[in-house]
């Protein structure tokens, strides 16, 4: 239960929230190259085949617009 808290703690600690959000800027655009990368080269990328990934998982579809 303390480990519990302190990791609730230290997502509003405002020391760590910098380094936070450039590691997640930085994890975020590897995994967008290892998942997407060739579509991303080959002009294969559209909102569609983006749409049809966010209803198919669930994941983002609040960004998504149809």
């Amino acid at each position: 239960m303390k480990s519990l808290k302190e990791f609730c703690l230290s997502v509003v600690d405002l020391e760590l929230m910098p380094t936070a959000l450039r590691v997640a800027l930085v994890v975020g655009s590897v995994l967008f190259v290892i998942n997407h990368g060739s579509a991303l080269l080959q002009g294969q990328m559209t909102q569609q085949g983006a749409s049809h990934f966010g209803k198919k998982t669930g994941i983002g579809t609040h960004l998504i617009r149809d």
